[in-house]
């Protein structure tokens, strides 16, 4: 049998080559078929990745595992995948302290970094409410709008007065780690190699072509978040599941349509984990967010105010560009947000609100749509798989009608791409 022919003959190979195309449209061929082409061609990949799964799945061409594989043959698989992931490891780190060294933090490139230490960690210092009014950034008097898993994370190299962007490095090993963990419990077949492999090679496309976003940006932290996430998805210990989710929705609310389906879907197929998980939750945004809350009841107030009054600025254009110009953000390829600005009548507020309300009602519509699928068919599919392709489809709908698709928001997907091609492989194997 040729090599082309098992190739063909392994249909998780597709899953693969759709991952290979939405690299390329995400990094390397980044808008290269233009601002109409490209968001419905992102979208295209997205939604296969979060379909084709569960026809491989219902049509028995894969089964799930759980189990550890211990013998002899398997540890020297295991120690392989371990060297190769410290190696991996380590070159990020290396290329991270050249990038950074090349690229000092700079206001004028990005402000987030500077924001975080002067809005938050600084008043956090002084005992100062974190989410109280504030006036500067020349954004005149505005209410702080990050979450704290945007922003605590920094407290450390804050406090070891060292470049914050190495938290973000940390984190992106930490995830890295997790993640290689879990792969080699369900499968340490030679394509573990390549799975393991898959962040790294998604962090060092980003180094190559988009490396000062990488360096004046913390999205590859949310990257990892994600990465958790997914992973913290197939943990049978609600701890691990509490804290995958827990981690993200601390950083901004892209799967806010995807949470009802995964507490219905985990509720129906296992009441105490869901409980538990639920309890340990809670727990968490209590400790987390809900002090801050107190000292600013009224902070939700102004969040969304300040969002759409940034959202427009961006609408305008950035100040570099000349009078007439389309603005920067919205046509690099990502979303239909330069569809609503060329297309949709009225001003640009009008625009956006449209915008932001067919993000809502198509938000809204998957979230049933994947509710009543899982009510019929719960009995066939699997809970955690099927939870990990729901979160990628409802990450494909909020990205591609985000207000301000920054290239640097749509890493974050890519992240839930990797687990699934983690885990049908895992299915696949066994």
């Amino acid at each position: 049998m040729s090599l082309l022919t098992k190739i063909k003959e392994d249909k998780t190979n597709y899953l693969y080559a759709a991952f290979i195309v939405e690299m390329l449209l995400y990094v390397f061929l980044r808008n290269k078929t233009g601002f109409i082409f490209s968001p419905l061609l992102i979208v295209g990949v997205g939604f296969f990745l979060s379909i084709y799964p569960l026809f491989l799945s219902r049509n028995n061409q894969t089964q799930v595992i759980h189990s550890t594989i211990t013998d002899a043959t398997n540890k020297k698989a295991l120690s392989r995948i371990w060297i190769v992931f410290w190696i991996l490891a380590l070159t990020y780190v290396i290329w991270s302290a050249i990038l950074f060294k090349a690229n000092p933090i700079d206001i004028n490139q990005s402000d987030i970094i500077p924001f975080i230490k002067d809005v938050y960690l600084e008043r956090l210092r002084a005992g100062i409410p974190v989410y109280s009014p504030y006036t500067g950034f020349n954004y005149g008097t505005f209410t702080p709008s990050y979450l704290p898993g945007h922003w605590m994370p920094f407290v450390i190299p804050y406090l070891l007065q060292i470049d914050f962007r190495w938290i973000c490095v940390a984190v992106f090993v930490v995830a890295g780690f997790l993640f290689c963990q879990y792969v080699v419990k369900t499968d340490q077949s030679k394509r573990a190699l390549i799975n393991i492999s898959l962040p790294f090679f998604v962090v060092f496309s980003i180094y190559l072509k988009q490396g000062k976003d990488a360096a004046h940006t913390i999205e590859l932290m949310i990257f990892g978040y994600y990465l958790i996430l997914g992973v913290s998805i197939f943990s049978v210990k609600a701890i691990n599941k509490a804290m995958g989710v827990t981690l993200p929705l601390l950083s901004r609310y892209t799967f806010m349509f995807w949470i009802p389906v995964y507490a219905l879907s985990l509720f129906l197929n296992d009441r105490r984990l869901f409980l538990k998980t639920m309890l340990f939750g809670l727990l968490l945004m209590a400790v987390l967010f809900m002090p801050f809350v107190l000292q600013t009841p009224d902070m939700y107030k102004e969040f969304n105010a300040n969002y759409i009054s940034g959202v427009i600025n961006e609408w305008k254009g950035q100040a570099w560009q000349q009078p007439g110009d389309k603005p920067f953000q919205l046509f690099q390829g990502f979303g239909f947000a330069s569809w609503f600005y060329e297309f949709s009548s009225g001003d640009l507020q009008q625009k956006i609100i449209a915008l932001k309300n067919t993000m809502l009602v198509l938000g809204l519509i998957l979230m049933i749509a994947q509710i009543a699928y899982f009510l019929k068919h719960k009995n066939k599919i699997n809970q955690q798989l099927f939870s990990l392709l729901a979160l990628k489809a409802a990450l494909t709908v909020f990205y591609a009608f985000i207000m301000v698709p920054y290239t640097y928001l749509n890493w974050v997907p890519l992240a839930i791409s990797i687990v699934i091609l983690s885990r049908i492989n895992a299915l696949k194997n066994n």
